[in-house]
């Protein structure tokens, strides 16, 4: 794996994205999400829809892929 392009992918997405990527790829519902960082569901979703373009991934099973494989905590 190029470093590099895993920190790109880091600046790629806020630090809220990367919060919710990270809760969501746990198995976390929307509204699970929502309740645990005390935001809507609404941004969440937000969130979710900008983390999916960005990221090229169609599912949350994609996500939860990507996030495990390319951003590590």
């Amino acid at each position: 794996m190029d470093t590099s392009d895993t920190k790109e992918e880091r600046r790629q997405l806020t630090p809220p994205e990367r919060t919710v990527a990270a809760l969501v790829s746990e198995g976390l519902t929307n509204q699970q999400v929502a309740r645990r960082l005390n935001r809507s569901p609404h941004t969440v979703n937000f969130h979710l829809r900008n983390i999916f373009r960005k990221l090229g991934v169609r599912s949350r099973v994609e996500l939860a892929a990507y996030v495990h494989r390319r951003l590590p905590r």
